[in-house]
């Protein structure tokens, strides 16, 4: 009996390593995003009268809104900031692109340093928005598409509001909120992330 106690006991130590050894391998830290993107601190959005995406526009339609049709949303992604996970990081221009799922539909491209985590490698210095931002594009491209107010300084975030219209569950029409935050460092766009929450879409 005393055999079979220590034999169970090692089993379940060697479990708990392995599900840490796991957990370490996909966790990113949530300050690596936030950093780099300020999702979190976005300060007072300026309302514009269109929106801007960083996948398919179509929210009527529903047309891969969300990227899911090459990135599944029940993948094994590496995963930071709660409901985010990384879905491709460019190691030549250091670039991201990462995805927020749960009760919203969120992407960000942002600049940041390597993740420290396995994940997918591809060009991303061409991947822009619906309406033509990618990383590096110049602020006064900015400033053509969304407007006024101008910003000042060597790294600024400012952010944009619009209304998505899409069709709920139930097949009725709606205005979905969207929340664009870009950091600019430098003149240039270093990060771009928009917010979509879906709730009311259920």
């Amino acid at each position: 009996m005393k055999r079979l106690y220590t034999f169970a006991l090692g089993l379940s130590v060697a479990l708990v390593c392995a599900s840490a050894s796991v957990s370490a391998d996909t966790q990113i830290p949530d300050s690596w995003f936030l950093n780099a993107t300020s999702f979190n601190a976005p300060g007072t959005a300026q309302p514009i009268s269109k929106p801007d995406f960083l996948a398919s526009p179509d929210w009527i339609k529903r047309t891969d809104t969300c990227l899911t049709k090459r990135w599944p949303a029940d993948g094994y992604a590496p995963n930071f900031y709660g409901v985010w996970s990384l879905l491709e990081y460019d190691t030549k221009h250091h670039i991201a692109l990462a995805r927020g799922y749960t009760d919203q539909c969120s992407l960000a491209l942002f600049k940041a340093p390597p993740p420290g985590v396995k994940v997918a490698d591809g060009d991303l210095s061409k991947y822009s928005s619906a309406r033509g931002l990618h990383i590096g594009s110049p602020y006064s491209q900015v400033l053509a598409l969304f407007g006024p107010p101008v910003k000042h300084g060597e790294r600024f975030v400012t952010s944009y509001s619009a209304e998505v219209p899409a069709i709920a569950v139930s097949k009725e029409r709606v205005q979905l909120d969207q929340r664009i935050t870009l950091v600019i460092e430098h003149g240039f766009v270093s990060s771009v992330s928009v917010y979509i929450p879906t709730m009311a879409l259920f």
